[in-house]
C-alpha cells in the first residue's frame, strides 16, 4: 500500500503575516510608550524637588538658572536639540528678573533633552555659543556660586563664566573681576582673580557630572567639588560684575575666547558668602535632584 506524504509546510498567508506585524508594532509601540512614561516621571519628579527646594528661602539669592520648570526657557525652544536665544531666572524673591541670554543667532547654546540623570542640560559646544548676563548687580566682597556642570572634553584656556567690570584687561587682572572655574590644563579647576586663585587640584573628567561650589567671605575664598573643599586660598577686594558671560572668557571691548564645551544643567548666584548649612543644604537638593553622590 503506498503511503503518501503530506507536507506540513505551509507559506504564511496574508492575514497571519498582518497579525505578526500588528504584534510586533503594539509590542513596539508600549516600548516607546514606556519609556516616554519614565522621562516624563523624571522630569515631573526633578520638578518637584527643584519648588521645593530651599534656595528661595536663603537670603541674598541673586538669580537661579535651571533647566526642568517651564518657565525656565522659551516654549517653542525648549526641544531636543533646539538653539536657546533665552534662559530665565527662577529667583521668586524679587519681581526683578536677570535673565541670561545670547546675543545673536551663532551665539545660541543647545537645549539637550537628556543631560544628567535624564534630565535636560544646557550644552555650550566650544566654539562660539556663550550667554550674557548684563547688570546682574553683583558688588560686594562676599560671593557663592553653585553649578551642576559636565565637561565634554577640554579646549584650550576655557572657563565656565566670566564676572567682569568691563573695564580691565582680562577677566582677572583686578579684584573687581573673576575667571569662573578656569580649566586651563584640563586636570583641575579654579576660581581665579588677582586677589587669589582658588584651585581643585583633580578634575572629575570629561562626561562626569559634579557639583562645584565657591564661596568667598571677604578674606578667604574655598571651592568645594561634590562637598570636598579645597584648601582655602586669601582674597580681598569688592567684586564689581558688570556683565557675566556664561560658557566664554571675556577680555578688553567685549572680546570673547576660551569656549567651554560642555553642559550646564543649575547655576545659582548669591551676594554673600553662605555658612555651612546654607552650603550644604542647597548642594543635597542638588545631589537628589541630578543623582550625583556628595559628601556631606
Amino acid at each position: 500500500m503506498t503511503i503518501k506524504k503530506i507536507k506540513n509546510n505551509k507559506a504564511f498567508s496574508l492575514i497571519e503575516l498582518s497579525i505578526v506585524i500588528l504584534i510586533i508594532g503594539i509590542l513596539v509601540a508600549g516600548v516607546t510608550s514606556s519609556s516616554r512614561l519614565v522621562k516624563r516621571m523624571k522630569l515631573v519628579t526633578a520638578q518637584n524637588i527643584t519648588n521645593s527646594s530651599p534656595i528661595s528661602t536663603i537670603k541674598d539669592l541673586v538669580f537661579w538658572y535651571e533647566t526642568t520648570l517651564e518657565r525656565s526657557f522659551i516654549d517653542s525652544e525648549e526641544q531636543d536639540n533646539s538653539d536657546l536665544s533665552f534662559w530665565y531666572d527662577n529667583n521668586i524673591q524679587t519681581t526683578n528678573k536677570i535673565n541670561a541670554y545670547a546675543p545673536a543667532v551663532q551665539n545660541r547654546p543647545k537645549f539637550i533633552e537628556n543631560g544628567i540623570n535624564g534630565l535636560p542640560v544646557v550644552r555650550f559646544l566650544g566654539v562660539d555659543d556663550f550667554m550674557l548676563i548684563n547688570n546682574p548687580g553683583i558688588t560686594m566682597n562676599q560671593l557663592t556660586y553653585i553649578f551642576v556642570l559636565k565637561r565634554i572634553q577640554i579646549s584650550g584656556e576655557t572657563s565656565v563664566f566670566s564676572g567682569v567690570n568691563l573695564t580691565a584687561s582680562t577677566d582677572y587682572d583686578n579684584n573687581e573681576n573673576i575667571c569662573g572655574f578656569y580649566e586651563g590644563s584640563g586636570a583641575n579647576i579654579s576660581a581665579y582673580r588677582a586677589g587669589g586663585l582658588s584651585q581643585i587640584n583633580s578634575h572629575p573628567g570629561n562626561n562626569v557630572p559634579y557639583i562645584i561650589s565657591s564661596v568667598f567671605n571677604g578674606s578667604t575664598n574655598i571651592l568645594y567639588l561634590n562637598g570636598n573643599p579645597s584648601t582655602p586660598v586669601a582674597s580681598s577686594g569688592n567684586f564689581n560684575f558688570r556683565a557675566i558671560y556664561l560658557g566664554v572668557r571675556w577680555a578688553l571691548s567685549g572680546q570673547t575666547w576660551g569656549y567651554y564645551n560642555g553642559d550646564i544643567a543649575e547655576i545659582i548666584f548669591f551676594n554673600r558668602a553662605l555658612n555651612t548649612e546654607e552650603r550644604k543644604a542647597v548642594e543635597v537638593y542638588l545631589s537628589k535632584k541630578y543623582a550625583i553622590k556628595i559628601t556631606s
